[in-house]
């Protein structure tokens, strides 16, 4: 299962591009820290304390995927990489397109009210071992919210051509279907 299939994803939102701590922020939000997941052992490690210390869960046990970077509502970059909010001025750039702040954690089930309590406290938990730690970029992470979205897929037929080897189906009756 990958975040496109599944039905609710926790999405935390930053002011900083997602792509320098997506894999150490997962891995300490869900427990899960397979090295596929973090590259980093110091939070391995500190995340083993940290879940041993509060005498919680170490795994969310409905994490089901990989995280992804998501575009974050509100925040657009330029062509120099330069994030900025709406109505902000952009400067010079010749163009811009969707800024990459927020980190996706998809789940295959609706994470419970204490599973949600935990990862929202390992979410200011990490912020403030970067700080401390000093290692992983941004130091000074600024998280502007933590989101579950429950995504909802619809899927509709929108042609439907009964195949027959002896019918020939031209680009006008394909259009006309497509059309009707």
């Amino acid at each position: 299962m990958n975040v496109a299939d599944a039905q609710w994803i926790l999405i935390i939102d930053t002011e900083q591009y997602a792509g320098n701590f997506e894999r150490s922020l997962a891995a300490w939000v869900t427990g899960v820290t397979d090295p596929i997941y973090s590259s980093h052992r110091a939070v391995k490690e500190s995340a083993d304390n940290f879940f041993e210390s509060t005498g919680r869960t170490k795994c969310i046990e409905c994490y089901v995927s990989r995280p992804l970077l998501v575009p974050t509502p509100g925040w657009h970059t330029d062509d120099n990489g330069k994030h900025f909010r709406d109505g902000e001025k952009k400067g010079t750039t010749r163009c811009e397109g969707p800024a990459y702040l927020s980190l996706a954690l998809p789940f295959f089930r609706k994470p419970t009210a204490n599973e949600l309590l935990v990862m929202i406290n390992r979410v200011m938990a990490y912020k403030n071992w970067i700080r401390k730690m000093g290692r992983i970029r941004p130091i000074n992470l600024t998280i502007t919210n933590v989101r579950l979205i429950k995504q909802e897929i619809s899927k509709t037929t929108v042609a439907c051509f009964r195949y027959n080897e002896k019918a020939n189906l031209s680009e006008e009756d394909a259009l006309a279907l497509l059309n009707s």
